[in-house]
This record gives C-alpha cells, structure tokens and sequence, in this order.
C-alpha cells in the first residue's frame, strides 16, 4: 500500500514539474506558487536619465491594466480608472492591509447597519462640479444598478444624504466588511452627469481623460480642481500592451519613461545597470497555486495532496524561477496581511508534514 502510495506521488510530481517549467515561461513576473505557495512583488522601473530634468510628461507602459472602458461600474476588476489617477474610492487599503478613509472624512457606524459617511467639504470632480454627499449617493445609487455583484456586495438598502457633507446608509443587515468594499475599485466616485461614462468619466484623482483608446492607451492631464495637491505632471500617457517584451524594449529606447510590473529577469539586469532605478518594489496579493480535481482518484484523497504539497520547493521557486522577487505563500492571503498566530500555525503544519514524508 505504502509502495503504491508512492508510485502514485512520484507520478503526479513529475506532471507538476512540468506545469511549474511550463507556468515559468510563460509568465516570469508572477509569482509560482503550489497550492498558497508565494506573493509576487509588484515593481515599477523608472529610466533614471528621462528624470535627470524636471518632467512635465509621463509615458508609463503598463501590462496589466487593460481596461475594455473606463466606467468603473462595468469595467472588470475596474481597476483603470482608480489606477490611472481618474478616480478615488471612499476608503483605501494601505501598504500594511489596514482600511483608511480616502476620499471620505471618515465612515462609521456603531451597530455595522446603519453607517455615516462625512465627506471633506472642497472636494470637487474635474470636471468642477463638487462632490458633495448628493454626488456620492448617485454614484453609489449608478454602480449598484449596473454591477450585480457589488451590489450584493455592498448591500445597502437605503441611503440619504442628510445635508452637503454627510451621508447615512443602512445596510441590509450587519455587514461588517461593508468597508472593504467601499475600497474596492469597482467603488471609486464618479459623476455619474458625465456624456461618455465608458470612455471618459469623471472623478476625483489628479488626472482627467483627454483621450481613450479601448485596451491600448489612456491619455490624461492634470486636474485643474484636484484637492489633495498639485499632480506631479501636468501629462500622462498610458500605453498598454500584453508583451513586456515590447515594453521592456521602448523602455530602453527612452520612448516610455517607466514601466510596471517588468518581468523578473529585466529587473535582475536593471540592478546592474545605473541607467534604470527601481522606483518601487512591494508585495502583493498576486500567487500561484495548484488546483486539484477533487473528484480524481488520487487527489481526493486528502494526505495525497499534503504529500504533493510538501515535495514542491517553494524557496528554490522564489529564489531561483522568481529571481528573489515572491514569498514563500503559506495561504491565499500574504503572510504580512494576516496574523501572527495563525502564521506559526502554518509553519507547524508543515514542519509535521515534511517530517512524515522524509525518507
């Protein structure tokens, strides 16, 4: 039984192998991951020489914003429009996982049903028009009638906007990560009196829509009216492209000025070469993970897959295909999003695991 046992593992090990050479090469910037096995790091580059002067414009290539149209509402994950600068959300999540209000004042509530949203009292759209608590309620009121999902999500059953900064919503309900989705991109405030909601709407961010060409480009420029500050540029140009190796070439061309997201060899030859900075380097919720047919006859078998498991080398993955740029995952979630405790736990369970497999 044990024989038969390992005969199935080492046959289902070498198919992963495959997977995780195959996974490799098709995509060096993210992570490699068996079940909850890593984070990836999410890096921008900057061509340090392009910001010897001072900038007035920006060309930022990116590979992963590619939004079919910016309305936030119906664009999916919705992230173009908070990404690019065109809008902002109620709350945000920080660097450290926690929520803090963004373009609110605040949000509170003492029962998690019936919630007081306050509103800063200069905050207007690019557009010029203020973003008051009536502003807010039908953006909310626009994106629960054309997204279902963040509808249910956000489960509001009623809102009012007592006067020009505050604004009461009841939950269908206690609905206590109702904040978590008042981040959410999807959520970002817009002006839902904007013509052309798909491919210029209006927000709050620091940049206002020129020009939009659907999954290619995004033109923007400074907004006028913006509150939080001066933008840093007075243009910025998007161009978006599923091959970072076209990026990658532009970006040493001088044509664009930084990139997103590189793939991890370009970010080893970056740090030998004083031309290119590493703007930012931060961990995200991006991973990779085995996904097991549970209805197969070895895979559902529990203790076959912890076996599976532990014979995947997550830290040569991370060191060696991912080029030090990922974490070694002990769920779906990064390990500096959750709590110590559980952690520890993680780690224990698998120290027992690996002990029972070793010859």
């Amino acid at each position: 039984m044990k024989n038969n046992f390992l005969k199935r593992l080492t046959s289902v090990v070498m198919a992963t192998v495959l997977i995780f050479l195959m996974t490799a090469c098709g995509n060096e910037n993210v992570s490699t991951e068996s079940n909850d096995m890593a984070s990836a790091s999410e890096s921008v580059n900057t061509n340090s020489e392009s910001f010897g002067a001072v900038k007035t414009e920006l060309n930022l290539g990116v590979s992963n914003l590619l939004s079919k149209v910016l309305d936030p509402a119906k664009d999916s994950p919705g992230t173009g429009f908070a990404r690019a600068g065109i809008g902002q959300s109620l709350m945000i999540c920080n660097t450290e996982g926690v929520l803090e209000p963004w373009l609110a004042k605040s949000v509170s509530s003492d029962d998690n049903i019936n919630w007081v949203v306050l509103l800063y009292d200069d905050v207007k759209f690019s557009n010029g028009n203020v973003c008051d608590a009536a502003a807010v309620m039908n953006s909310l009121q626009y994106l629960m009638d054309n997204n279902a999902g963040l509808a249910k999500s956000l489960n509001i059953v009623s809102m009012e906007a007592v006067d020009e900064v505050t604004l009461n919503i009841v939950t269908d309900g206690i609905t206590s990560d109702f904040l978590s989705y008042l981040s959410h991109p999807q959520s970002a405030i817009q002006d839902v009196t904007a013509e052309d909601m798909d491919n210029a709407p209006i927000g709050t961010g620091p940049y206002k829509v020129d020009n939009f060409i659907s999954q290619q480009q995004i033109d923007l420029s400074a907004n006028e009216y913006y509150w939080d500050g001066a933008p840093n540029f007075e243009t910025v140009h998007y161009y978006e492209s599923n091959d970072k190796d076209a990026l990658w070439l532009q970006f040493q061309s001088g044509e664009l000025d930084m990139i997103v997201s590189p793939g991890s060899s370009d970010i080893a030859s970056i740090a030998e070469d004083d031309t290119y900075e590493v703007a930012t380097s931060a961990l995200t919720t991006r991973d990779r993970y085995l996904i097991y047919n549970l209805e197969g006859e070895y895979t559902q078998d529990v203790n076959f897959r912890k076996g599976i498991d532990c014979l995947i080398d997550r830290e040569t993955i991370v060191n060696i295909i991912m080029n030090g740029l990922a974490i070694e995952g002990v769920g779906c979630i990064p390990q500096h999003l959750i709590m110590q405790e559980r952690r520890m736990m993680w780690t224990r369970h698998w120290s027992i695991l690996r002990q029972q497999v070793s010859p």
